[in-house]
């Protein structure tokens, strides 16, 4: 077979969140239970770092999307927890779209209206730097962006002191579907959500003092 140097390329354009859900379907994380299960040992970062790091920067970088032109599928990674917890804050929110099966921006244009290039230095050209990680619940590697900034990347000492500190003086019990889920710091009251938005819905309530607008959230009687 001839070795094709065409499987080392991608196409990459970038796209507003926005305009990105025209094309399609928004993807909701609703399996409650299955994901505070896994953030027991990074609440400190995921409710407190990363939603910190939001409100003072905004979303620094882009959710990734990747597109097969010739399956008609995609996935989201990483991307998933920005995206829920802007259905809270509705920022204005970026998303780049990855295909290894469409060789051409014409095409990519037509899939994604309203995508564009990226921007390029004055020569035409562009490094991206990738990496592979290895997480300890997958047994293959993922691509990631090297400058993708990573929960790990948000935990230092200020941070997991702050969180200790007020996790120990308020929280909240969520409940979901009408099971109990679980609590979150010195929990008194008690709330359903509708999806991991939900969550991070009372998170910024209990945690950061800042109202909202949405309806993720209801206050359960028990």
């Amino acid at each position: 077979m001839i070795y094709n140097p065409l499987q080392q390329r991608i196409c990459i354009g970038e796209i507003s969140t926005k305009d990105l859900f025209k094309s399609i379907d928004f993807i909701n994380l609703h399996n409650v239970k299955g994901w505070l299960g896994r953030q027991q040992n990074r609440l400190d970062i995921r409710l407190y770092a990363f939603v910190k790091d939001v409100l003072q920067d905004n979303f620094v970088n882009p959710v990734i999307v990747w597109y097969s032109d010739e399956k008609k599928e995609y996935s989201i990674h990483p991307g998933l927890n920005r995206l829920m917890l802007n259905k809270v804050l509705n920022f204005d929110m970026t998303a780049w779209v990855i295909s290894y099966d469409i060789k051409d921006y014409r095409r990519l244009g037509k899939v994604f209206p309203g995508i564009t290039k990226l921007k390029l230095d004055p020569s035409g050209n562009r490094d991206i730097p990738l990496t592979a990680q290895h997480r300890t619940d997958n047994r293959l590697y993922e691509i990631v962006f090297n400058e993708d900034r990573i929960l790990p990347r948000l935990r230092n000492a200020n941070n997991s002191k702050k969180w200790k500190e007020i996790s120990s003086k308020t929280g909240f019990h969520i409940w979901h579907n009408n099971e109990y889920i679980g609590a979150v710091g010195n929990a008194q009251d008690h709330w359903n959500v509708k999806d991991v938005a939900g969550v991070y819905e009372l998170t910024l309530k209990y945690y950061f003092n800042r109202k909202t607008n949405n309806a993720f959230i209801h206050r359960r009687s028990t």
